[in-house]
Order: C-alpha cells, then sequence, then structure tokens
C-alpha cells in the first residue's frame, strides 16, 4: 500500500474517531470499537514511525558499504600493482593472483606453411575454405 494512502486512511480514521468521540452521548454501544480503533491507529503511527527510522539507517548503511567497497577496490588496485611490480607483467605467476599476465601475440614464422584444409586440399584458413565452396 501506498505511504500516501496509508496517510489518507489515516487521517480518515482521525476524522471518525473525533466524530464519535464528539457524539459519544448519542453512540454509547460504539466506545469499544471506538477505544480499540483509537489504540491500533497509535500502534500504526507507531510503527510508520519505526520504520522511517529504519529507512533513514538502511541509506546510512548503504553510503557506509558503497565508501567501504570504494575503499577496498583501491587497496586491491594497489595489492593488485604492488603483485605486478614484484613478478613482472609477463610473469604467469600473476595467475595466482587473479591477474592475467600480458602474452605477446603468437608470432607466424616466415618459412611455416598454413594449414591444409583437408575437404579441398587447398591452402589457407578453413573460413576462406568455406566460403569458396559457397
Amino acid at each position: 500500500m501506498k505511504e500516501n494512502s496509508q496517510n489518507e486512511m489515516l487521517f480518515a480514521w482521525d476524522q471518525l474517531l473525533a466524530s464519535t468521540e464528539v457524539n459519544q452521548e448519542d453512540l454509547p454501544h460504539l466506545g469499544s470499537l471506538r477505544a480499540r480503533l483509537s489504540t491500533r491507529v497509535e500502534e500504526l503511527r507507531c510503527l510508520q514511525s519505526e520504520r522511517n527510522l529504519l529507512r533513514g539507517e538502511l541509506q546510512n548503511t548503504t553510503e557506509e558499504i558503497r565508501q567501504a567497497l570504494a575503499h577496498c577496490q583501491d587497496l586491491a588496485s594497489r595489492l593488485r600493482s604492488g603483485v605486478k611490480g614484484i613478478f613482472g607483467i609477463h610473469s604467469e605467476k600473476l595467475l595466482e593472483f587473479g591477474i592475467k599476465p600480458i602474452r605477446g601475440r603468437g608470432r607466424r614464422l616466415k618459412g611455416k606453411p598454413r594449414a591444409v584444409c583437408r575437404e579441398s586440399g587447398s591452402t589457407g584458413s578453413p573460413a576462406s575454405s568455406s566460403s569458396e565452396s559457397m
């Protein structure tokens, strides 16, 4: 239920309680219902107040979590940088720390022939031979 509709309902109940209070001489048999409604309305107001306090605490806690995450991210970045400084950016040892080492591209040797495609017997990549057969 939306907070506006809750406030509208509380307003309507307050009016009802005020009207029954003014006219209690004409409505003596409804006194116990009025008292019970009054008690529950006050309980509801307390719960809404508690909810608002908890929302504030939630917002504060969320901000603290964001700050802690940013601080941890900074510290982890510094730690990774230190590990790279010790082992070097190309070391396979970096994998133990969850860091990808920088690897060079595979070089193609000048004297090495291209792979031969088994289907057509032509040289070249399999992608080029499949486009020729179409």
